[in-house]
């Protein structure tokens, strides 16, 4: 079974602190200018520079960063700066380094947690290439490596699986690492569900095709996940169905 990211020990971030909330109370509260169809940038920055555990990672970040011109997270930085500095906002340098994520960010609006998606990705291998990343046993990922980016966002999702045709007695578990937990919200008597609500739901049974393993049949098998570490920030995407 793997361990929580938030154990994973980076010796080169020991020095970054859990972060309070007086670490962002001197943050002005001010729009940021919108180059044209930036405003899913701007929405992710609004929320990152005020969550502290973020604000102390930055502040200790830009003194180990080589290659501030092509980071992402120096980006955000210098926006925060941006920010603190007052004046007109123009030009958030976050917003103008958008590419830096992904070349697809360059034109186009686009949705905002697909955008937090690739900058959390994209950041976590900026990290883990210059070598602030410790061992992570066990999840099932192409480098079992944790960053600052997992130690923050990160958790565990079990799922466990079971084969309808052979109906082995064993129930395999898949550990993966997920920085997301989607919920998909249904039409319920009483009203709309709560997060919570909607979280149980996620974690009933559900069916899924899959090769068994076992008997060596794709064929449908019973799932069930749930959340099995807790991140320090957890984000949560509410799916809205076409036509909800």
């Amino acid at each position: 079974v793997p361990s929580a990211p938030t154990a994973a020990v980076i010796r080169q971030l020991d020095s970054v602190c859990e972060g309070g909330w007086t670490i962002v109370q001197g943050l002005p509260l001010r729009g940021l200018g919108n180059l044209g169809v930036t405003c899913f940038v701007s929405s992710m920055a609004q929320v990152f520079m005020r969550i502290p555990s973020v604000v102390a990672w930055l502040l200790v970040h830009s003194e180990h960063c080589e290659q501030s011109a092509a980071c992402a997270l120096c980006a955000l930085s210098q926006t925060r700066k941006q920010v603190l500095e007052g004046g007109e906002l123009e030009l958030p340098k976050l917003a103008s380094s958008k590419g830096l994520v992904s070349a697809e960010f360059r034109k186009g609006q686009h949705d905002v947690v697909e955008f937090v998606d690739k900058f959390l990705e994209c950041v976590h291998k900026l990290e883990c290439d210059a070598g602030r990343y410790a061992l992570w046993a066990h999840v099932q990922r192409d480098s079992p490596v944790a960053s600052h980016v997992d130690r923050l966002f990160g958790f565990v999702r079990e799922t466990r699986r079971r084969c309808k045709v052979c109906k082995s007695a064993a129930v395999r578990s898949w550990f993966s690492r997920e920085t997301f937990w989607r919920l998909y919200p249904e039409h319920v008597e009483g009203g709309p569900q709560t997060v919570s609500e909607m979280y149980m739901a996620s974690c009933g049974p559900q069916t899924e095709e899959l090769e068994c393993p076992v008997c060596k049949v794709t064929t449908e098998h019973v799932c069930q996940s749930r959340m099995l570490t807790f991140p320090n920030v957890l984000l949560v995407q509410v799916v809205r169905r076409p036509g909800v």
